[in-house]
């Protein structure tokens, strides 16, 4: 067989290969268009049939786990790093306090807490808790999980507490004053969505939320930042950026450096 011969006969058989390749899809194209989702039930994540469908499946995968004779080493070896005091405290640096949010065995949940930042770098930091995770979902009767906290530039004074219940990625949002360790009555607050908010100073919050219909991506995240006014309605506030729906996500962010 000559080297042409093969280069023609590989170059046709890849042309017909291409045309049964697109004649494939486009006969599939529309069946795909046309089939309904058959677990577009499972978006509502806190609902009894998606937990029951949950539990069914993890049963499943713990069983098999648990059958494999490693499986309790290394599951002691993992609760002893969890549950370790000797993991590094990671430093949020906000005013002149070191933040920062633990977990151990006796903090499930875990804490947000605190400590100036001369006693943190001399190695044994005097840490003040702020809010005890695991107390405040006892309190309050939520499943409660601890996202982030954002502090008001410069004096920190206040924070947005970002806060999940039962651990998605959705949020509710509370104001909080870390000198009194209570929320604001008063403050800033927002009830679950998906989103992001930021200080832009005392009175006023960059915020990206779900404010309705046409204002999530396809991802359904937020693809609209306002800005919200202390003192009124977060359905009034005005909208200064958009993003398209086919956006990922849109989210607001303060630097306050030079």
């Amino acid at each position: 067989m000559s080297k042409s011969y093969f280069r023609r006969n590989i170059s046709r058989r890849m042309k017909q290969n291409i045309l049964i390749i697109s004649l494939l899809l486009m006969s599939t194209k529309p069946t795909i268009a046309q089939t309904a989702d058959p677990y577009l039930w499972l978006e509502d994540i806190h609902g009894k049939p998606s937990m029951d469908w949950v539990n069914q499946h993890n049963a499943v995968t713990t069983d098999l786990l648990m059958k494999q004779p490693e499986y309790g080493k290394i599951y002691d070896q993992c609760l002893e790093i969890m549950n370790s005091t000797d993991k590094i405290a990671h430093p949020d640096i906000q005013g002149d306090y070191i933040y920062n949010f633990w977990k151990d065995k006796n903090h499930e949940r875990g804490i947000w807490r605190r400590a100036l930042k001369q006693s943190y770098v001399s190695g044994s930091p005097q840490w003040e808790t702020l809010i005890d995770i695991d107390q405040l979902s006892k309190t309050e009767g939520i499943n409660w999980s601890f996202q982030s906290a954002e502090g008001l530039f410069p004096a920190y004074s206040r924070f947005l507490m970002h806060l999940s219940q039962g651990g998605g990625d959705a949020n509710v949002i509370r104001e909080y004053d870390p000198a009194k360790k209570a929320f604001i009555e008063e403050g800033f607050s927002l009830p679950e969505s998906k989103g992001y908010v930021n200080y832009l100073d005392d009175n006023t919050l960059l915020v990206a939320r779900d404010f309705g219909e046409g204002t999530l991506t396809t991802s359904g995240y937020p693809r609209q930042v306002r800005l919200w006014k202390r003192g009124t309605d977060v359905k009034d506030a005005l909208l200064i950026h958009q993003g398209d729906s086919t956006d990922v996500m849109v989210r607001p962010q303060v630097c306050h450096t030079p």
